[in-house]
Order: structure tokens, then sequence, then C-alpha cells
């Protein structure tokens, strides 16, 4: 339960409503695979300055008097790479902020699975392409899906909140979506379909790859009723429910964004702050006008997603 105590008296907002509720924190510029859909080249070997959990949990503290965080959601590059995950999770959640949560490729979450549960991790977005080895692969993904099947099954005994992230790709992957919804539906699993986001990448790739909202629904309903589900305030996801009982949902940031009511925050691993992931710079972290910054990014708002040039693995999506 949310305890008014935690919040600030005041909430920065613009005329148009909207605020900041989640913050999307990217904790390390680095990844330890290549997914076609993230980026080009293996930022594995760059240089990048890992920075300690006090670094960011200043900047939250000092956001925490403007802004009701509800939800902190730790990304990368792949966030388990980041040293220190656990003791920032776990400080997160001495700071009050109800819910913490990761977006990983699950390749090291086994060595960590025990820290993270014990410090406080609420839910973990998985990213998974596909249930074949050979798409697996191709999509960049360096593990076999028995491996995801012990990493879910291990998180699922824990009873922390999982979803599956699939990024959908013409050619690639896109004949996997009914697998992918048998799969995880017969498990009371949700998996959530991503629209190809035009991140990093020319306009001709990208057109080449994207497989859209209308497509994948089009492809289900080829097997399954399906019906719309209400969808939440603020929330990334669309939601639809098969005649089986199948729940899925969709990100679509291209043919049917969430633009007018998105709640999210950004920081990257230096500190930047964005108000939304199209933005081209961030403005640096200060505490002395961060009130300042946080009014000017409030007003950084797109009607509709127009992509940009940053790469996925420095924003964390």
């Amino acid at each position: 339960m949310f305890n008014v105590k935690d919040f600030p008296s005041k909430n920065l907002q613009t005329k148009q409503k909207r605020v900041f509720r989640t913050i999307r924190l990217s904790l390390i510029p680095a990844c330890n695979f290549s997914c076609v859909y993230c980026k080009t080249e293996n930022s594995f070997n760059k240089k990048y300055l890992i920075r300690k959990p006090v670094f960011f949990i200043n900047i939250i503290q000092n956001l925490k008097q403007y802004i009701q965080i509800q939800k902190i959601h730790l990304t990368g590059g792949e966030p388990t790479l980041y040293p220190y995950l656990a003791e920032i999770v776990q400080k997160l959640k001495e700071l009050k902020i109800p819910e913490v949560s990761i977006t990983t490729n699950g390749t090291l979450l086994k060595s960590k699975f025990n820290q993270l549960y014990f410090a406080g991790l609420d839910s973990i977005n998985l990213s998974l392409d596909a249930v074949e080895d050979y798409v697996l692969k191709r999509m960049g993904t360096k593990k076999r899906f028995s491996f995801y099947e012990d990493i879910i099954q291990i998180i699922r005994n824990h009873n922390i909140n999982l979803k599956i992230n699939t990024t959908v790709l013409r050619g690639y992957n896109h004949h996997q979506i009914l697998d992918l919804l048998e799969y995880f539906g017969k498990r009371k699993i949700v998996v959530r379909f991503l629209e190809y986001m035009k991140m990093g990448v020319s306009e001709k790739l990208h057109q080449e790859r994207f497989f859209g909202q209308k497509e994948i629904l089009e492809l289900i309903q080829t097997k399954y009723t399906i019906f719309e589900l209400p969808r939440e305030p603020h929330s990334t996801s669309k939601y639809w429910i098969t005649n089986e009982g199948y729940q899925f949902g969709i990100i679509a940031n291209h043919s049917d964004p969430f633009c007018y009511d998105c709640d999210r925050l950004r920081i990257d691993s230096n500190g930047n702050l964005y108000g939304c992931i199209t933005q081209k710079q961030g403005i640096p972290f200060s505490e002395k006008n961060s009130e300042e910054i946080l009014n000017k990014l409030l007003q950084y708002k797109q009607n509709f997603f127009v992509g940009s040039n940053n790469f996925m693995y420095e924003l964390g999506g």
C-alpha cells in the first residue's frame, strides 16, 4: 500500500496534466548480446564509467521531493552486468519505492537471483524472442530456449511477477508469435509483443523489418478469437485475451502510440535526464536546478513516436 507520507506534498505537472510517476534508470550502457533490433555492434568491450549506487540514489532522493515515484525500472544495456545491482535494488526499496523491476536478457540472472530476491526486487521483464534455438541465435541470443525455461521456473518458484518481452521482426521471428503465445499462455504467463522501434537504425532497415500491431493481431486471429482488455492509464501496453484464456500484450510505439499519457522519466548511466526516449540529448542532473529541469522535461512530449538516433542500449528502451 502507498503511504501518503512517502510522497512529496506537490507533484510537478504540465497544464496538460502530464506527470512523472515512473523512472527508467539505465545503470550501464553495455550488453553481452548483440540483438539485431537493439544495436549494430557489441558494446560489451567498450569503455564506460561504472557509477556506484550512491550516485543514482542521490538523484532519486532529490527527485522524490518533486514527483511521486511509483515505479523504478532498472535497465541497461543489460542491468545484470552492473556489479552493484542487488545493492541498488535494496537501497531503492529502503527509499520506499513501491515497485522496483528490471528488464534483462536473463543470462546472468541465475547467479544473481537470490541476492535480488532478498534485496526486494518486485518484478522481472525477461527478453525472449523465440522458442526455437535457431531463431534465438539469429536474433542475437547466446542461450538455448531450455536455459530460459530454467530461469522462468526459478522466478515463478519465488512468486516474483514475470512478463516476457518479445521484439518482433519481419523475416526473423514473426513466425514465432503463435508458438510464444501458446507456450506462455498455457503457463499463465503474459507475453508482450513489441514493435521494432526506430532507434539507431535507418528508415529503410526499419521499414524492411517492421511487423506492426495490426499484423500481429491478424496472425493471432488466424487461430484464436481475441477480446481486448481495458487499458490501464499510462501503460505502454494494450492487452488482449484469447478464447483459450491466453493473455498477451502489444507495445505498439509506432502504430498505436501511448505518448498522450506517458509518465516516464528516463535517466541514463551518466545521470542525464530525458523526458522522452526520442529526446536527442539528456539534461545533466543538477541538485540545485532539479525542479527547473523537471519542469522543462515535462514539456518534452510527442504526440506520436518519431524515433531517434540513440541506440536502445543507451536508454534502456
